[in-house]
């Protein structure tokens, strides 16, 4: 992800290339989360899952990156910060609910799939904690792996069909001729200039 942001602000250094970047970085994202929905049942993990991960962190940094200049282009110098706190504050809301329903198709799978494997004090017991996993029989170990696995397979599948409406969204930023970089540069230098030489 760090990787991403940093190569997304040095894309538009000296020309807005903002739109293209976030256009990549939504392709990016939406390849990640169909791959990674697309993982295999079990205890051992595939190592081709960290490759998954580096290709949605890749396309989520340079997101970042991107909406934060897209955000200081579009707006006066009076408004930016009002534009990144109102992203800001997508980001977590995004995340929350994110979180939220992750956490819900978790525990539904849990519920359906573990009853009658596990008895109720140690379902209870492994929604509470993960640890207790390792208290179990290899073969309920097994059971519970697998619903993990299926749960975040399906986690990652409504990722993508989020990732895709992404997509479609981000070619809506697209200009012929965006803002420029340098003219935007120096109406900031101007505007943060003018105080002083009124003082």
């Amino acid at each position: 992800m760090a990787l991403g942001s940093g190569i997304g602000g040095a894309v538009s250094t000296k020309m807005n290339f903002t739109s293209h970047t976030l256009i990549v970085a939504a392709c990016l994202i939406l390849l990640g989360c169909g791959l990674l929905s697309t993982i295999s049942d079990g205890v051992a993990m595939d190592k081709a899952v960290y490759g998954y991960q580096f290709i949605l962190g890749l396309g989520t940094g340079l997101t970042f990156s991107s909406v934060t200049m897209m955000a200081s282009l579009a707006n006066d110098s009076d408004n930016v910060a009002a534009a990144q706190g109102a992203i800001s504050q997508a980001r977590i809301l995004g995340g929350s609910i994110g979180l939220s329903i992750a956490t819900i198709i978790l525990n539904h799978k849990l519920n359906v799939d573990l009853t009658g494997v596990l008895d109720p004090a140690q379902l209870r017991n492994l929604q509470q904690s993960l640890s207790m996993i390792m208290r179990l029989d290899p073969s309920d170990r097994a059971a519970v792996a697998t619903v993990y696995t299926e749960s975040f397979n399906e986690q990652m599948r409504i990722c993508t069909y989020l990732s895709a409406a992404c997509v479609l969204a981000s070619l809506g930023t697209f200009l012929r001729n965006p803002p420029s970089i340098t003219a935007a540069k120096e109406k900031q230098d101007a505007a943060t200039s003018e105080p002083n030489s009124l003082a």
